[in-house]
C-alpha cells in the first residue's frame, strides 16, 4: 500500500515596489548646525582617545 504525500499548494514569488514621497518644506531648511567649538565653528572639535583600564577607550569629560 502507497502512502499518500501531503504536497502544499505552490504559491509563486512576489515582488512589491513602494514609491515613497519625501516631504520638503518648512522643516528641511530651518536646522542649523555647527559642529565646532566657540572660537571656529566651522571646524569640528575633536576628542582624543584615552587607554584607561585595561584598555577601553574612554574620552575625559
Amino acid at each position: 500500500m502507497k502512502k499518500k504525500e501531503k504536497r502544499k499548494k505552490y504559491s509563486p514569488p512576489q515582488m512589491e515596489v513602494m514609491y515613497i514621497e519625501m516631504e520638503e518644506g518648512i522643516a528641511s531648511g530651518s536646522a542649523t548646525v555647527n559642529p565646532g567649538d566657540i572660537q571656529n565653528p566651522n571646524t569640528p572639535d575633536i576628542e582624543d582617545w584615552n587607554i584607561v583600564n585595561g584598555g577601553e577607550g574612554t574620552t575625559e569629560i
